[in-house]
């Protein structure tokens, strides 16, 4: 797999997005939508990145910087930045 992605970085080719985990910095002033779980009572929601609230030159996770809405717990989540809407929506499940 390491090559294949090798050969297609030599010939132009661009990858497939990867998803990370993104840090408060890179959240700050992102125009992406982000989704984030909560690893204790399993609530997801997807806002903007810029309506979280983090700031600039802050290189924590943001898992680190958030808490859950429902059942209160701090640090317990996953978050991802979404390239395009429909994985957003996907994510979110029906509506």
């Amino acid at each position: 797999m390491l090559i294949e992605q090798l050969k297609n970085i030599a010939i132009g080719r661009s990858l497939p997005s990867m998803k990370h985990s993104p840090t408060c910095h890179e959240v700050s002033s992102s125009p992406k939508l982000v989704g984030i779980e909560c690893d204790n009572c399993g609530q997801r929601i997807v806002v903007e990145a810029r309506d979280l609230g983090v700031a600039k030159g802050d290189y924590r996770p943001l898992e680190a910087a958030l808490r859950c809405r429902v059942c209160g717990e701090r640090g317990r989540s996953s978050a991802v930045l979404f390239d395009e809407l429909f994985e957003a929506q996907n994510f979110a499940g029906p509506s």
